[in-house]
C-alpha cells in the first residue's frame, strides 16, 4: 500500500481543520462571546446612564460590573451550550476561568 501524496495529506488536515471551524463548537463561541460582550456593554451603560452612576469613582464600579456579568454570562453559555463537561468541580472550573481571561484582558 502507498501512502498518499503529502498535498492530500495536507488537504485532508485543512479540511478537517476548517470543519472545526465551520462547524458548532467554534461558532456557537464567537455567538456567546458576542452576547458576553453585549451584556458587558448594556450592564456598564444601564448603571452608568440608567442608575446615575457618573462620578469617577462610580464609572469605574459600573464598567467593572458590567465586565464581570459580560464573564458570567461568557461563562455559562459556553459551558453549557460549547464545552463539553471537563468533570472537575464548578468552582475550580470558575476560577481556570477567571484566570485566564484576566490574562488575556492584558
Amino acid at each position: 500500500m502507498t501512502p498518499p501524496p503529502p498535498e492530500a495529506t495536507s488537504r485532508g488536515a485543512l479540511q478537517r481543520l476548517l470543519a472545526v471551524y465551520v462547524q458548532g463548537q467554534f461558532l456557537r463561541y464567537l455567538l456567546f462571546s458576542g452576547i458576553a460582550a453585549l451584556t458587558n456593554f448594556i450592564v456598564g451603560l444601564l448603571l452608568y446612564d440608567g442608575a446615575g452612576w457618573d462620578g469617577p469613582v462610580s464609572y469605574r464600579v459600573a464598567v467593572s460590573l458590567g465586565f464581570l456579568a459580560g464573564m458570567v454570562v461568557s461563562y455559562l453559555l459556553n459551558r453549557r451550550f460549547t464545552f463539553s463537561q471537563s468533570g472537575r468541580r464548578a468552582h475550580r472550573e470558575v476560577r481556570t476561568f477567571f484566570i485566564v481571561v484576566c490574562l488575556a484582558w492584558r
